[in-house]
């Protein structure tokens, strides 16, 4: 599932996304996916855990080393 985050204008601030609750912040993951990748990535190579959620594995090094 894919969804825009929400955008705010304030006349003093200019546009700003606003933040959800249900993701980290600066993250364009849920928590909850955060949490299956991390699971995963403690039982297999992260490479194999990348290929299977589908993202890069890069991106998936900066989730496992924000929560380290």
């Amino acid at each position: 599932m894919h969804a825009s985050a929400l955008r705010v204008k304030c006349p003093e601030h200019g546009v700003k996304l606003a933040e959800m609750p249900w993701t980290r912040k600066g993250s364009a993951f849920t928590l909850l996916f955060e949490q299956a990748a991390l699971t995963l990535a403690r039982e297999m190579p992260i490479n194999a855990t990348a290929h299977i959620i589908g993202i890069t594995d890069k991106r998936l090094w900066r989730i496992v080393q924000h929560y380290e």
